[in-house]
């Protein structure tokens, strides 16, 4: 407007162009041991702003798995995506590590003693308890039974060792002690006794006709013992003790 009044008018335009894409910030990093462990997506740990303020929108994109060894051994990229009011977007991505290192655990059937050889039980993968922190039912197996201590064929000691290997090849083992002592010693039967007339009848001491027992198996070893002469009266009165003596393998 000038001194007399006269006007005229001007327009000016003020564009807005909102172009800057919002920030965003995902949940830190995490690593975890299982895949149950895993968890799920959490829009409320994220954060985004906005230059122009105002809402922003958050959504989960999705998980992708990448560097898979085992069922329990992976990385997931999860990505969230943050949108403004103007359709700016961004994205971020948490990375979720998941890798088992523990082994699982076993416990073995208990100790136990035994008298003979043939008494040793067959190893039993259904005996051992075992369980992992991921879950599952691990994998057993029998590794070589080892024998120490050994002093016969029916005294000595087996160490038998059980193993355990889980879903991405953690493993443990335990050993069962099966300890095998034969005290026990064998039976033994002498010929009936008998009644002579005459020394000169006496029979020649004969092995074969003692019957032995023993309560493991094997061969025991008969021997004949000096005979021993009691109640001697005269040449052809007297008794003969006669002992056969028999011994097992241990």
């Amino acid at each position: 407007v000038d001194a007399c009044g006269n006007t005229s008018t001007c327009i000016q335009q003020i564009i807005f162009s909102d172009t800057e894409a919002p920030s965003i910030t995902c949940p830190e990093n995490i690593t975890v041991e299982c895949s149950s462990q895993v968890p799920p997506p959490d829009i409320d740990g994220v954060t985004a702003t906005d230059d122009c303020g105002g809402s922003v929108t958050i959504t989960f994109s999705g998980d992708i798995i990448i560097n898979q060894t085992c069922e329990n051994s992976y990385t997931i990229l999860r990505t969230y995506l943050a949108i403004d009011a103007c359709g700016n977007s961004s994205t971020c991505s948490q990375s979720i590590t998941v890798i088992d290192s523990t082994g699982p655990t076993i416990t073995c059937p208990v100790d136990i003693t035994v008298a003979c050889t043939s008494l040793i039980p067959l190893p039993n993968e259904a005996g051992i308890i075992t369980s992992d922190n991921c879950g599952g039912v691990p994998s057993a197996s029998i590794l070589a039974d080892v024998t120490i201590n050994q002093t016969c064929e029916n005294s000595y000691t087996i160490l038998r060792s059980y193993l355990v290997v889980d879903a991405c090849g953690n493993s443990a083992t335990c050993n069962q002690q099966i300890t095998v002592v034969d005290t026990i010693p064998p039976s033994i039967s002498c010929p009936v006794n008998i009644t002579v007339d005459c020394a000169g009848s006496i029979p020649t001491a004969d092995s074969s006709g003692i019957i032995a027992v023993d309560n493991c198996e094997g061969l025991s070893t008969i021997s004949i013992l000096e005979d021993i002469i009691t109640n001697q009266s005269c040449e052809n009165r007297f008794t003969v003790i006669r002992t056969y003596q028999v011994e097992d393998e241990c």
